[in-house]
């Protein structure tokens, strides 16, 4: 597991120095590209979906949405809840890292075939599929 962990600190180092430009650290990319990916979404959303404490995500919205990448607009049916959308700053953002989460592919898949990348993907998910349902 330590090459899993190993592998996952190199690319995020290579996400990150892009997005280190623009203020963002590399778990709110995933957040950004999320609400980005679900316009209107709300915070438990978020949470659930980006494996991120509630309590911490409420912190790191805040700061995105005054650095503008994010607004949050009550919710109609609900005063205490908001839907969150990207800006057309976080947007750009948004689409930045997804180029640059492609580039990091790109780069960790170099000399392997179409074939060895997807049994690769097969084997993390099943690894991530375990981990997730361990009651550790």
């Amino acid at each position: 597991m330590k090459l899993l962990y190993d592998a996952h600190l190199a690319y995020r180092k290579i996400v990150a120095k892009k997005l280190m430009q623009y203020g963002l650290k590399s778990g709110n990319c995933r957040i950004l590209t999320y609400v980005s990916d679900h316009p209107g979404c709300l915070q438990k959303d978020i949470a659930e979906n980006c494996d991120v404490e509630t309590s911490t995500l409420s912190t790191v919205l805040s700061n995105m949405e005054k650095k503008g990448f994010i607004e949050r607009k009550r919710f109609e049916k609900n005063n205490r809840s908001h839907s969150i959308y990207v800006t057309e700053k976080g947007k750009k953002i948004a689409d930045d890292s997804h180029v640059q989460l492609n580039v990091a592919s790109d780069i960790a898949f170099k000399g392997f075939t179409k074939e060895e990348i997807d049994e690769f993907r097969t084997y993390l998910k099943r690894v991530i599929k375990n981990l997730k349902s361990s009651n550790m």
